[in-house]
């Protein structure tokens, strides 16, 4: 799976809103779950999430669009 349908699959598991957003708090139990389920035992805290929504502009507060949940992803991968 590519990071495009893995974030599509994300959204979509996440019942995103008519607008295609997700509220940011789920955002620590997506990253968590997907870790566990890739065989990682690394822990993200929301600490970990906050630094990475404070470094990409949101264009709502509280809500991640996939292209916002795109760049939160890239910054991850640095």
């Amino acid at each position: 799976m590519n990071i495009s349908e893995y974030v599509d699959k994300v959204f979509e598991g996440c019942k995103a809103d008519s607008n295609g957003r997700i509220s940011t708090s789920l955002l620590l139990p997506v990253f968590n779950e997907t870790i566990k389920a890739v065989g990682g035992d690394k822990t993200v805290t929301q600490e970990d999430v906050d630094k990475g929504l404070a470094q990409i502009q949101l264009s709502e507060p509280n809500t991640i669009t996939k292209d916002e949940f795109l760049q939160l992803l890239q910054l991850a991968g640095k």
